[in-house]
């Protein structure tokens, strides 16, 4: 369901941003909804500023790029012995 936002911005960023849709055949609402879509899916979280976790991070060579949850899996797996074929 569309909801409509209301944004203020500067004139020039305005009319800019009318060129653009026009040029591009699509509304400001369709661009910045894809923006903001794009924006939001690239997130990544950032440890707060100061913390424990900012300071230790990026200090150990991390070469493993699956999910967390799938390295913790089978790391408790192989702890415990756990046959993941088993029931």
């Amino acid at each position: 369901m569309k909801e409509k936002l209301t944004l203020s911005i500067d004139r020039e960023t305005k009319r800019r941003a009318k060129r653009y849709a026009r040029a591009t055949g699509k509304s400001i609402s369709e661009m910045v909804e894809e923006f903001l879509n794009q924006l939001s899916s690239e997130e990544q979280w950032e440890p707060p500023e100061g913390s424990v976790v900012e300071k230790l991070s990026g200090s150990l060579p991390i070469k493993d790029n699956r999910p967390y949850k799938e390295i913790i899996a089978e790391t408790l797996s192989k702890k415990y012995e756990i046959d993941e074929d088993s029931d």
